[in-house]
């Protein structure tokens, strides 16, 4: 990322990609007076670049449903009172599928840490800025 420009990579047919770029072209789309009006376009690499991973982040909230879901599952299953527990390989099962999702969470975190400590050190006249200025906290 530089001031001007912001090069992504990127696999083919990413989801977050797509979606902002028909944002975009449905924005292009309305007569020059109407295309900044609801939601304003991205004016800087920075500001884009905030918006992709805002629209990251909110793909990492739409699994924490399903996540909660499975968790309460099996709760109520481990809770259970007129018999005894015996799935105990499916319980492991869903608890490894759990540290991954885990993990990969703390991948984006960390990622996202990252970004935050070059936009400090590297675009200076942000820093006043509350967006850049508090960590990053999840």
């Amino acid at each position: 990322m530089t001031p001007q420009v912001l090069i992504t990579v990127r696999e083919q047919g990413n989801k977050v990609m797509e979606s902002y770029l028909s944002r975009v072209e449905a924005a292009v789309q309305r007569p020059i007076e109407e295309q900044n009006k609801a939601r304003k376009l991205a004016s800087t690499p920075l500001d884009l670049t905030l918006r992709l991973l805002n629209l990251v982040a909110d793909d990492y909230l739409d699994i924490r449903m399903p996540l909660t879901r499975r968790v309460e599952y099996w709760q109520q299953e481990l809770l259970q009172g007129h018999r005894r527990f015996t799935r105990w390989h499916q319980l492991l099962q869903e608890n490894m599928a759990f540290q991954q999702v885990e993990n990969l969470c703390e991948e984006q975190i960390e990622a996202l840490q990252e970004l935050r400590d070059e936009i400090v050190d590297n675009y200076p006249h942000l820093r006043g800025k509350n967006v850049v200025k508090s960590r990053i906290l999840f």
